[in-house]
């Protein structure tokens, strides 16, 4: 398999990880209740930088009948060298059109909002696609 995506079920839905690639991230914005002295032997016992902690972004394809559906449109190559690689790892599942509903203000509730918020109260964009 391809460390590029992972596919796994849902019931009967069909899904897939896709990756958006990777961005490097200051510890203590990760970390944020994690005690000092612990993150740091932490990170050493990874052999990971302080500054720049490795962080990956998936993005999920949901194949449902004759739809598939792709639940957040990653991070885009803005971020770093690494990242948004989204688009050239969704041409290995050979999908032809893509239509994208965004919500509204999506750009304005990323910042200052936990993940189980982002994730559980706003879906940032849902993308339509067809197969060839």
């Amino acid at each position: 398999m391809r460390a590029e995506s992972f596919r796994f079920k849902v019931g009967e839905l069909n899904c897939v990880a896709v990756s958006d690639g990777t961005y490097g991230l200051a510890a203590d914005r990760l970390f944020t209740n994690a005690p000092e002295h612990e993150l740091r032997e932490a990170l050493q016992r990874h052999g990971l930088e302080p500054d720049e902690v490795p962080v990956s972004e998936a993005c999920l394809l949901v194949y449902a009948r004759e739809q598939v559906v792709l639940v957040d449109t990653g991070m885009g190559p803005d971020l770093s060298p690494t990242a948004g690689k989204l688009l050239q790892n969704l041409k290995a599942e050979d999908i032809a059109e893509i239509t994208v509903w965004m919500a509204p203000g999506a750009a304005d509730i990323v910042d200052g909002r936990d993940t189980p918020s982002i994730c559980l109260q706003n879906i940032l964009a849902i993308a339509t696609y067809e197969r060839k």
